[in-house]
């Protein structure tokens, strides 16, 4: 019995000079979940099956690192894969997939107040229309052991300079220091895809 499988955890994704470890998009997260759950319960017959984590919502290290839905509710694409491994047969709606954030910039350290460009694709499998929601943050300081709730730092307003779309104009925070940009895209049939990217100012 696999007692608990999920994404990579935040110790085994490798990190940034300044120590801001690289979350997995959501997409990266359910291919790795299937490879998993295919390589380690499905080719064992003496396997029982698993547990998988995390089934809600909660901030550690990122809001989006290990839940597999939004704290609004929205399901990510780790139910729809769960969802064809257990019945044989895929959702009725599935979540949006997307690629890694883009940073069109040299580089991930920037000085203070400097205009950057963020892109990024995303595709929806039933041909869902697409609404892209971007957010600027500082790094997470607040960490705890064990799984404890951590407290989310604040979005930093003002910055998004463009209309919401699959790419972001944004400044730079004028205060140096480690600072990461999201992206979730909402398929609003309950379904939504997440990215994001770490960058420092100094």
């Amino acid at each position: 019995l696999i007692a608990e499988f999920g994404p990579l955890g935040h110790w085994e994704t490798g990190a940034t000079p300044w120590g801001a470890p690289y979350e997995q998009t959501s997409a990266q997260k359910a291919s790795f979940l299937e490879e998993g759950y295919r390589g380690s319960i499905l080719a064992n017959p003496r396997c029982l099956g698993g547990y998988a984590f995390f089934w809600g919502a909660k901030q550690e290290r990122t809001a989006t690192w290990y839940g597999m839905f939004l704290d609004s509710g929205e399901k990510t694409e780790s139910i729809d894969v769960l969802h064809a491994l257990w019945t044989g047969s895929p959702s009725a709606n599935r979540a949006p997939t997307i690629e890694p954030i883009t940073l069109h910039a040299e580089g991930r350290v920037f000085a203070p107040g400097v205009s950057l460009r963020a892109g990024v694709v995303a595709r929806d499998p039933d041909a869902d229309a697409l609404r892209y929601e971007w957010t600027l943050r500082a790094e997470s300081t607040d960490h705890k052991g064990g799984g404890d709730r951590e407290a989310a730092p604040p979005e930093i307003p003002g910055l998004i300079r463009s209309a919401p779309g699959p790419e972001a104009r944004f400044e730079a925070p004028r205060e140096p220091g480690a600072y990461r940009l999201f992206v979730t895209v909402y398929d609003d049939h309950g379904g939504a895809a997440t990215a994001n990217v770490p960058f420092l100012v100094e």
